[in-house]
């Protein structure tokens, strides 16, 4: 997965069906390197300024779903995992280039443009350098 500039999802060289909130949610997800992530943090993140509530939530779950049928169309189900609390990404299953630098130890080499297609993609790639 490209997470430098707009984020890509690719099965076999070719995009996947995923798109959107779904796509972003992927994203944050991936972003996260296998970290299970609560939704109330994902749908902060995401969904900034909007009140985290039940009713709000309901667009957040239409997401997760649209998701999760996108990646079982594209015969990667198992690629998202839902626990009763959130979401993480199954890192068994897929290459990822932010992973290269961390594996290495280059935070400071990580490019400028990580996830720049998403608002907190900027703030989540100053938490990735601080650690």
């Amino acid at each position: 997965m490209s997470t430098f500039g707009d984020f890509e999802v690719l099965r076999n060289g070719k995009p996947t069906s995923v798109t959107g909130k779904a796509k972003e949610i992927l994203a944050y997800c991936v972003a996260k390197r296998g970290k299970e992530i609560s939704n109330e943090e994902i749908y902060s993140s995401l969904w900034e300024g909007r009140e985290y509530s039940n009713v709000n939530m309901k667009v957040y779950y239409n997401a997760v779903k649209r998701l999760k049928d996108a990646l079982s169309e594209d015969g990667l189900s198992e690629l998202l995992i839902s626990t009763k609390r959130g979401q993480l990404a199954n890192t068994d299953l897929f290459d990822c280039d932010l992973y290269g630098y961390l594996d290495k130890g280059d935070l400071s080499g990580i490019p400028d443009n990580f996830l720049s297609c998403y608002s907190w993609g900027k703030k989540m790639l100053e938490e990735i350098r601080k650690k």
